[in-house]
Formats: C-alpha cells, structure tokens, sequence
C-alpha cells in the first residue's frame, strides 16, 4: 500500500474544466492541478466528493486523461460527507471553507481536514469568507492555500480589520486557526518543452506569414481590459519599440474576447494605438492553439494591473516553454519572474493606502458592480510604459539575450513549478495537516445538547411552534389508506409523492414500510414507539419522518395519545 498523503477532490466539473465558452484562470489551474495530481500523486485510490453520480463520470475521464491510464476511483456523494474520514483531507478548489466546516461539525470537526486555495481575492464573496474564518469552526488542522505572497499579506489585511472590528463590537480579539501555505500553482512543463518545438515554430509562423527575422511578442489570457490587464501600455510600448528598432514586429493576442462584445473595441485601438505592429487575434480556446502557438513566439508579455489577478499562471507557462517574458511587476509576478533572470518586470503605481475608501463602498452599496469596481481600480493603476519600451527594445534587439532568459525560465519552471514539485508539496501539507488533527486542541468543540450549526438548525427544532402537534413516541397511529391494495403504488405514481423515496436515508424503503404497514394491519393501531422498534437502531431515525409522510398521504392517520383516567 501507498503512504503518500491523499485527499478527496471536491469535483464540479465546471471548476476543472478548459473547454466551455468561458474559459477562467481559476479553470485552468483546476484543470492542471487535478490532471497533475493524477500524474504524480503516487495514490492507490483518487476520491471524488460531489453532488452527483454525473460529476463522478468527468473525474473518472479527467483521472485517466491525467494519469494516461484508468485508475481506481470512489465516489463520495454530497449526502454520504462522513465518508470523508477515510480519506482525512477534502481538497475545495476556492478559499471558503466556512460551508463544510459547519457540515463536518454536524459529524465530528477531528473527522477529516479542509484544505482550499485563493484565485481571486477580489469579490465581495471570498472577502466575506476570510472574514468567516475567525467565527466558523474552522480548525488548525485546515489550510487556505495561498498562492502568492501578496494574496496572503491582502488574506491577512482583511482578516487583521475584521478581528479589530470583532474585538470593538464583541470585547475580545478572534484568532485565526487555519494554516496559511503560500503554493503557487503548477504546470505540466512536458506540454510545453516539447522536442519538436522548432517544427512547430516553423509550422506557426508559415500560417501566420511571420517572417524568419520578425519579432513575435504573445500575450495569452482573457481579453477584458476591466477585469484582467488593460492593453493600452502594450501597445503603446510595442508600437514605439517596432519604431525604433525598426524591426517588424508581431503581437499575438491569444485568448477570448470577455465580454464578446468587447472585440470590436480590442481591434480598433489595437489600430488606433499601434498601427505599425502586425496583430493577430487568435482564440485561446482552440486546443491546437492553446498549445502551441508559446513555440511561435519570441518574447512572451502579460502587463496585468488588475486586482482581480492573483497569481498569473501564463508567465509560468511562457517560462516552461522557453520564451523570455516582460510582465508588470504586480502581484504574484514577483515571486515567479526573477527580473533580469527569467524576463523584466516593469513597475507599476497606484494610489496611496486610505485613498480608496469611496470606491469600497460604491462596490459594497453595489453602486458600482464587480466589473466596473476592478475596472475602476484599474484605471488609476498605471505601469511605466517608458520602462517597458527600453525592455521591449532591449528583448528586440538582443537574440542571445532572449535566448539566455528562456533557457533561465525553462529550467526554473522544471525545478519549481512543475506539478511534480506542487503536488508533493501540497501532499506534504496534508500531512502536517493529518499531524495537527490528532494532535492540537478543537476549536469550539460542539457542546453536548447544543446544534452543530446555530444559522441551519433542525427544521423540527426551529420551526416547532409552527404545528398544532408534534409527533412524539406517545403518538398513536391508524391504519387508513394503506389497508387498501395497491394504494402505496396509487401513491407513489405521482411525482408530488415520491421524489424523496429515492433518499433511503431520509425515509424507509418500500421493504421497509411494507413491513410496517403489516403491522398495523394485525393491530389496527400502534404507537410511535411501538412501530420505531420494529426496526434496527440505524434506521430507527428515519421511522418518524416515514410515519409523518406516510401520514401526508393518507395510508395513515395521527392522533395524541388518549389521557390517563385519574
């Protein structure tokens, strides 16, 4: 048997996969970390936790799409959570984890650890989740993974503000349980450092009509200039490099117009703005381009200066194709790109700290939505474009120059950004995780005779003045309809009747209630408790929910126990 440390997937196919229309940087990560994982994890069995049996049919072609054969899969559904145990990890492709924390308190908080991880930190939705961490039952034996050092320090921002409100309006400080790791994402450095780059490269550029002398710059990513990167600086350093270099350049914009609408707009400033550079819109999503355009090019660039951006993994990929890249010097560019190593980062500005307070709350009083909020940050965010066109020209000009900082990226994407290397380390995580459930204190461990969950209460607890009676043990039940035959059929062909037979976990199977109603028919009349102990103490849960519906539908009926005489 293996011992490496594993982790059930949180599986929605959406959030693992490349090829619908919209095409997201938290999809593409997902995507490669889970084929990655499939590759290099070394596991005996791959767990799937969702919420149906048809998210379980794209894990199983993902897996083997991945592992480049079948592997031995199990699928967890929503409903079965306590399964989870025998893994002792739940991998959550985003950073909340406050929903199954409350889920595994309503079992047993030791039972497995929560381990998710930041895209984007920008939306009102993740801010309130960091916020949650300091009040749900999160423990210390659970990660947020960060994939940047600067989506921890911005975590810790607004986990520090929020504690400090905590403390004014409660009296006492909150502290933060959960691991903070910063990973950063992986990629799969073989699809990119391919043997036949060069035939590819000449393949490329012939379709393209790119001249063997021409300078090919790509960009790859969403085209949305409110909520990914601004393309103004680009061309207009690129249209002043192709001038005074003099030499005839090339801008690849690979990706997807979002939203579509937006073309127009792209195409006319690219004209407008750098009329002298040859550009060509390529879709992303388009398999045979995706990848392999990275072998046509010769300098890659990304110039985000959008909030919204975390990580960036494009920069990554250009490295692990072996192309030298100039990328803003902005979020976590900084912990990939080694400047004057790997590529240049060019500086960014952006207004002082206090000075944003307006736009907070615009956002928050949904004044401006979630577009127009990035997109307004990004307008007076600004990257130094006269820096950029003396890199450009540099990159341009200096053929050994190019080379050097892609052979310099090849080799640091093999050595630390291959998913061979992200995989064991989140694996190491998992461990250390595994060692601090066994072993720290619980964190608001759940009090005898109180709910696991205040906010999502039982239903029969919260709603109970609601009825004129309540089904207790003392409850007697009649024999009505259900003495007539074929009545339970007449029942169920009704779709308003049966949609909750298929939950044997909710209600007891027909078996079940044929068996019970057997019983009432010798008796006529039984209690609740009388019926209940027909059963076995695992089903015995399910017998008055039953009886309750049983009753709804009129094979039975109910009433309150008759008074004792005095």
């Amino acid at each position: 048997m293996n011992t490496k440390t594993n982790a059930a997937f949180y599986y929605i196919a959406e959030g693992y996969d490349t090829k619908g229309k919209a095409l997201m940087g938290r999809q593409s990560a997902g995507e490669g970390f889970f084929k990655g994982y499939a590759k290099h994890a070394g596991v005996d069995t791959f767990y799937c936790y969702g919420p149906e049996v048809q998210q379980f049919g794209h894990f199983q072609q993902s897996l083997t799409q991945g592992a480049g054969s079948e592997k031995n899969s199990v699928f967890i559904p929503f409903a079965e959570f306590s399964r989870l145990q025998e893994v002792g990890c739940l991998f959550l492709p985003g950073p909340n984890l406050s929903d199954d924390a409350w889920v595994r308190r309503s079992f047993d908080s030791r039972a497995y650890s929560l381990c998710g991880v930041t895209h984007t930190t920008a939306t009102q939705r993740i801010m309130d989740s960091f916020g949650a961490l300091l009040v749900d039952p999160v423990q210390s034996w659970d990660a947020v993974v960060c994939t940047s050092t600067v989506v921890k320090k911005t975590l810790e921002r607004v986990v520090d503000e929020y504690a400090s409100y905590l403390e004014e309006r409660m009296g006492v400080r909150p502290q933060l349980p959960v691991q903070l790791p910063v990973i950063p994402l992986g990629v799969d450095c073989d699809r990119f450092d391919v043997a036949d780059k060069d035939s590819r490269r000449t393949l490329w550029r012939e379709k393209l009509g790119i001249g063997v002398e021409d300078i090919a710059v790509l960009y790859m990513g969403r085209l949305n200039f409110n909520a990914k990167a601004h393309p103004l600086p680009m061309f207009l350093a690129l249209e002043e490099a192709a001038r005074r270099t003099g030499k005839k350049v090339w801008l690849l914009l690979t990706g997807w117009f979002d939203p579509p609408v937006g073309e127009a707009l792209w195409r006319e400033d690219a004209k407008k703005f750098c009329p002298s550079v040859q550009t060509v819109f390529l879709d992303g999503r388009q398999e045979d381009v995706r990848w392999n355009i990275w072998h046509a090019a010769d300098i890659f660039t990304s110039l985000s200066d959008n909030i919204q951006e975390t990580f960036g993994l494009t920069p990554i990929e250009a490295m692990a194709a072996g192309l030298p890249v100039v990328v803003s010097d902005w979020d976590g560019y900084r912990d990939t790109v080694r400047h004057g190593i790997d590529g240049f980062r060019i500086p960014v500005w952006m207004p002082e700290p206090g000075s944003g307070e307006e736009l907070a709350v615009r956002f928050a009083n949904k004044v401006d939505l979630y577009g127009k909020y990035c997109g307004t940050v990004s307008q007076m965010t600004n990257v130094g474009i006269g820096e950029c066109i003396m890199t450009y020209c540099r990159l341009i000009q200096d053929q050994e120059l190019r080379s050097k900082m892609g052979e310099a990226g090849r080799q640091r994407a093999r050595a630390q950004y291959d998913w061979s290397i992200i995989v064991n380390t989140y694996q190491e995580l998992w461990q250390e995780l595994a060692t601090r459930r066994s072993r720290d204190s619980e964190n608001a461990p759940r009090s005898k005779g109180k709910v696991a969950m205040p906010l999502r209460q039982d239903p029969f607890t919260l709603f109970q003045e609601y009825p004129s009676h309540l089904v207790t043990g003392e409850c007697l039940v009649t024999l009505q309809g259900g003495r007539i035959r074929g009545w339970w059929e007449k029942i169920v062909s009704s779709p308003m009747n049966r949609f909750l037979l298929t939950e044997n976990r909710l209600l007891l199977t027909k078996e079940e209630q044929t068996k019970l109603l057997a019983h009432l028919l010798a008796r006529q009349t039984a209690t609740v408790t009388e019926l209940t102990a027909l059963f076995p103490p695992q089903r015995q849960s399910v017998v008055q929910h039953t009886l309750a519906w049983m009753a709804k539908t009129g094979m039975v009926g109910m009433s309150e126990a008759k008074q004792k005489e005095q």
